[in-house]
């Protein structure tokens, strides 16, 4: 990738759940001495030594950009996440998950709500635009449908795992909610 940083999370397909990730820093970038701003226990010096110094005494090399205690289960289960894609196989995955995204997009234009993506030309997710998204999607949750709204998009992802009853149902529950949250 040719990249002085890359920050990468296993979460959603990778099913790794919060908390694991990764960063990475080049060789170049990480020689020019840079230093977090914001570190963790585990980036000190002395990681037991339970006092925190102004300016912080880092520990050397990458442990310099170490947080805190690391959510370990997650590790475990991210590592069955990647398994389990490994042997479904990405490209396999992506058209899958295109195919979700189709479909659910014309059940969701078929009950009257526009959305945008679900092309290879986009990542993962569907949008639609309402300025109370944060609304929508907590009325969704009400009824068991988990969505994410960014300002005023509320983003749809089907999993690997939705059915296509899934999908009509969240279609219909997506447009009463959109058509029934106030402005």
């Amino acid at each position: 990738l040719n990249a002085d940083f890359l920050i990468g999370g296993s979460y959603k397909y990778l099913r790794g759940g919060p908390g694991a990730c990764f960063l990475y820093i080049s060789p170049d970038a990480f020689e020019s001495g840079l230093a977090p701003l914001d570190t963790g226990w585990f980036a000190k010096r002395d990681p037991f030594l339970y006092d925190r110094p102004d300016p912080p005494q880092l520990a050397a090399g990458g442990d310099a950009f170490l947080e805190s205690t690391p959510p370990v289960l997650t590790y475990y289960q991210a590592r069955s996440g990647q398994r389990f894609i490994l042997e479904i196989g990405i490209s396999r995955l992506r058209d899958y998950n295109l195919d979700r995204l189709k479909r659910l997009k014309t059940y969701l234009a078929n009950a009257g709500v526009d959305s945008c993506g679900g092309d290879p030309q986009h990542g993962a997710f569907l949008t639609l635009r309402h300025p109370s998204a944060a609304s929508v999607t907590q009325r969704l949750s009400n009824v068991h449908i988990h969505t994410d709204a960014r300002g005023p998009w509320l983003r749809l992802c089907p999993d690997c795992l939705t059915r296509e009853e899934d999908l009509i149902q969240a279609a219909k529950a997506v447009a009463l909610m959109i058509k029934s949250t106030p402005l």
